[in-house]
């Protein structure tokens, strides 16, 4: 019974990954075919486009690039849907592999358990008590050499089932992966579906404005630049910092992608987010270092935990000695209901973390200088922008949407993630969304103007 129970139990229930098929062949070459297909009509509508720009500022030119931006964005709608099918599948598939593999685990876990209970039973009697028994030798050996081939077959499954739970692991991983590309497409698509929109919007103001008679082409090019003028000169609000114009502000998060690759509608978010939930906008002086205790700096009354004594007054100091600025009157956060203040400027790092030498080495290498300055606006945001790429932040907000948000979701609750921190990360995203659409593209793009629902 032991030896057939051993049969049952080596190479059990290992199914391969490959064994499953995302598409089957023609569906593949049906949907490459599809997509080369578009990706040659963008082509053309790119080179169109390109064509029209360099044209002079006419009302039949704009009429006819808004019309060529509509279909190329509608093509790239279709391309993402097709990219959807394909996920779709895989997703499909990989929850059956998943599964399956755990219904796998479960069973042999079953197995092993039953296993080490049949040899627990079996240790609890010794060879010598064996020897001892009345039973014939032949049954006492047969009974020790039972034992033993418990003990291998009790080897044999545990390394099965190891190799089971690994398989497990990179199915539920790849399954990750293929949900979180799907939530990046679909956030690809209504990025563009709002475009498409919003160019559809300009050319129906176009066409009023010249039907009605009311309004020039040159007026409304006019309208667009003050809007834009506007914009570059609003004052982009900054914790503990004052406010600097956007387009200082922009250009910084600009310069900042360049070293980084990280989105600066995404950078200017996680700023604009900080200074909108109200959090620690530096009003608080350190005064005690042994305590950590300061003062308002309105109201001069006594705060407690404004900078933790152990952590970050020594750094605190350390950064006030090499900027040369006086550390007790020199604004950081004051304290929230729980924890310690002590975050600095417009990013508001903990002095702690700026110091760090790994951290320290990247800013000042992105910004060509020896010494940062976390009250700077410029170092600032270099220094927010590099900390977000290090959490994984990469790319477009609408391209790589579960990167993005994972790194804001890292930022505000650390090791929490966005099990802790999923509503500050998905406000972070719907903020650089509205900054890019709003704000940016207009200051990059001015001949597509303003979208009407900014």
């Amino acid at each position: 019974m032991k030896r057939a129970l051993m049969c049952i139990s080596i190479g059990l229930f290992f199914v391969p990954l490959s064994a499953f098929a995302a598409l089957t062949q023609d569906q593949i070459n049906t949907l490459r075919s599809e997509e080369a297909q578009l990706q040659a009509e963008n082509t053309q509508l790119s080179s169109q486009i390109s064509t029209l720009e360099a044209q002079g500022e006419t009302y039949q030119r704009d009429i006819n690039l808004l019309n060529a931006k509509i279909k190329q964005e509608q093509l790239q709608i279709e391309e993402k849907n097709i990219e959807l099918q394909q996920i779709g599948q895989n997703i499909t598939t990989k929850s059956t592999t998943l599964t399956q593999l755990q219904g796998q685990l479960d069973q042999n876990q079953s197995t092993l358990a039953a296993l080490i209970r049949k040899a627990d039973e079996q240790g609890a009697i010794s060879l010598v008590e064996l020897l001892a028994s009345p039973r014939p030798l032949s049954d006492v050996f047969a009974e020790a050499d039972a034992e033993s081939v418990l003990k291998q077959n009790i080897n044999a499954v545990m390394e099965n089932t190891k190799a089971i739970a690994s398989s497990t692991s990179a199915a539920k991983a790849a399954l990750e992966d293929q949900q979180n590309a799907e939530t990046d497409a679909k956030q690809t698509i209504q990025a563009q579906q709002k475009l498409v929109q919003s160019n559809k919007n300009q050319e129906a103001a176009l066409l009023a404005a010249n039907k009605s008679g009311r309004q020039t082409i040159q007026q409304v090019i006019a309208n667009n630049d003050a809007k834009i003028a506007q914009i570059k000169s609003a004052l982009f609000q900054l914790n503990g910092a004052g406010a600097i114009k956007f387009g200082d502000a922009l250009a910084f998060a600009q310069a900042a992608e360049s070293k980084t690759g990280v989105d600066p509608a995404f950078t200017l978010a996680i700023l604009t987010q900080e200074s909108n939930l109200g959090k620690n906008v530096g009003n608080c002086y350190v005064r005690d270092y042994n305590s950590g205790a300061g003062v308002n700096v309105n109201s001069g009354a006594y705060k407690a935990k404004v900078m933790n004594p152990t952590r970050d007054i020594p750094p605190f100091l350390q950064i006030a000695n090499s900027l040369g600025f006086d550390p007790q009157n020199q604004k950081v956060s004051c304290p929230l209901s729980i924890g310690w203040g002590g975050a600095m400027g417009p990013a508001q790092f903990i002095p702690s973390t700026w110091v760090l030498p790994s951290f320290q080495s990247q800013i000042a290498a992105a910004l060509g200088t020896t010494a940062t300055n976390p009250w700077n606006p410029r170092d600032a945001i270099m220094a927010s922008s590099i900390y977000l790429s290090n959490l994984g932040a990469y790319g477009t907000i609408g391209d790589h949407y579960t990167a993005n948000r994972t790194a804001a979701c890292h930022y505000y609750a650390g090791a929490g993630g966005c099990s802790v921190g999923g509503s500050y990360g998905t406000s972070v995203m719907n903020i650089a969304a509205n900054i890019q659409t709003c704000m940016i593209n207009p200051i990059v793009n001015p001949s597509g103007g303003i979208p009407s629902n900014c």
